[in-house]
């Protein structure tokens, strides 16, 4: 059962979001919790014992660390450091023994057999959440979850817990939306919850299937196809994901909590480390706040501990070298635009024009590696997007997707990638209160006709699961 399961739009959702509302408040975080249990047996039933005995151990761990605080407080810090290194060793075992042994066997000589070991879902968000947890615990007690229900929905709550948005604990405990009607905060859920929806079932799948019909023709590749493939992949996988967090965070807001913003066109920045600002947002402000502070951050060492952050950024993505150089190429161009921005000539207009124009061809090309199943398979890609090694002709089946439907949705999707509605929407607001109130009906109608849409793709087409869902 996805977000975008028939099953969970018609019935899961609308009877959990009903029934939540109408329950007394005491009674509304162990409805949830369950919710979010039946959810995850949908999902992967095997995973879930795991799963809730990591979220009660997560628990127990915060409450003695609060509780030794003052009295301990020696203790209470070798509690906060052993809870790290046990998340931290459980995602290295289930995520990267297979990874570890394979080069060690490779480059060592060594002949351990490979393991083979199912990954849990959701661990590399899970994981980074309690780490996060523990730290903000240790840090100030306030933050500390009295209730064990309530601790367990906080990693197991279900809009988030497979592909985040990775949510602190602070903002869980304050974020319950007690001053909005129930009436206004579905509007809202249902508007935010739609688009996500849209951007995943209409365009994220639409250029799937269009990555799809080239793969199958992968021997014939000309150089222009190349060239689309990069350009419908970095589309995809922004569409895909962004439309996951907005789902996310619209499926939240039926319940009154509200997510961290996750995404803020990230295609739209004019440099690398506003690239990074924008994109994957609660991920890139977790390194931050949890890696590059700690490490100096902007005080001492800024070029290694960029490099130190985008090699880990890379690890956590998956246990492949290419992941890894995506991480180290991110981080190697960072602390050059950071040199670079030094010089004061940078920092004008033109540099700025230009800088936009770089960013998201380089964080597109970078997808390459992203997208890749080995060095070769990237080497090979970056060839052909240099004309080495393509056809000249264009496959006739790739021509033969790519008209009518396609070549609209095409164009959509690369406007969408700028914050050209918002701006739109924000002038026409500025006219007056009327307009405003027009806006607002105009909005109703729209979410009403992309709900529509959404399900004539959803039945029309195949199953395809979020990419981010592997990590």
């Amino acid at each position: 059962m996805s977000f975008q399961s028939t099953i969970f739009l018609t019935c899961f959702l609308p009877i959990a979001g009903i029934l939540y509302n109408i329950l007394p408040k005491c009674l509304r975080i162990y409805f949830l919790t369950g919710c979010s249990l039946i959810f995850l047996t949908f999902i992967e039933v095997l995973d879930l014992p795991f799963m809730i005995g990591v979220a009660f151990g997560a628990w127990i761990l915060t409450s003695l660390i609060v509780r030794l605080r003052n009295k301990l407080p020696s203790v209470s810090r070798l509690l906060a450091i052993s809870g790290i290194l046990v998340m931290i060793s459980m995602l290295v075992y289930y995520k990267y023994s297979a990874f570890i042994i394979y080069n060690l066997n490779r480059f060592i000589g060594l002949k351990i057999t490979t393991p083979n070991i199912k990954v849990p879902i959701g661990i590399s968000f899970f994981t980074f959440l309690i780490i996060a947890w523990i730290v903000d615990v240790y840090r100030n007690p306030k933050n500390h979850i009295r209730n064990p229900v309530d601790g367990i929905n906080f990693v197991l709550f279900f809009p988030r817990v497979l592909s985040g948005p990775i949510q602190r604990v602070a903002n869980y405990k304050s974020n319950i939306l007690r001053e909005k009607p129930w009436t206004d905060r579905t509007l809202q859920a249902m508007r935010r919850m739609t688009v996500g929806l849209a951007k995943k079932c209409i365009l994220a799948d639409t250029f799937g299937l269009m990555i799809q019909t080239i793969n199958r023709n992968g021997h014939d590749y000309s150089f222009s196809i190349s060239w689309l493939y990069v350009l419908l992949y970095a589309l995809q996988i922004y569409y895909d994901f962004s439309g996951y967090s907005d789902m996310a965070i619209g499926i939240a807001g039926f319940f009154g909590y509200t997510l961290p913003e996750n995404f803020n066109y990230p295609y739209a920045a004019g440099r690398l480390t506003d690239f990074w600002r924008r994109w994957h947002i609660s991920l890139s402000t977790w390194f931050r706040d949890y890696i590059y502070i700690p490490l100096g951050g902007n005080r001492k060492r800024v070029y290694l501990n960029i490099l130190i952050v985008f090699l880990v950024t890379g690890i956590w993505h998956g246990a492949a070298w290419t992941f890894i150089l995506w991480g180290l190429s991110h981080g190697i161009f960072l602390i050059v635009e950071k040199y670079i921005h030094k010089i004061p000539i940078t920092r004008t207009k033109v540099v700025r024009i230009i800088g936009h124009m770089i960013t998201p061809v380089f964080v597109a090309l970078t997808w390459v590696l992203f997208d890749a199943s080995s060095f070769s398979a990237a080497k090979t890609m970056y060839l052909r997007l240099i004309g080495i090694g393509t056809n000249a002709t264009f496959p006739a089946s790739v021509s033969y997707i790519l008209r009518g439907r396609f070549i609209f949705l095409l164009v959509v999707g690369i406007i969408g990638i700028f914050p050209i509605i918002p701006f739109l929407k924000q002038k026409l607001i500025a006219r007056g209160q009327g307009m405003a109130t027009a806006i607002e009906h105009m909005q109703a109608i729209l979410t009403l006709i992309l709900l529509i849409l959404c399900f004539l793709f959803i039945v029309s087409s195949n199953y395809s699961p979020h990419i981010y869902f592997q990590f």
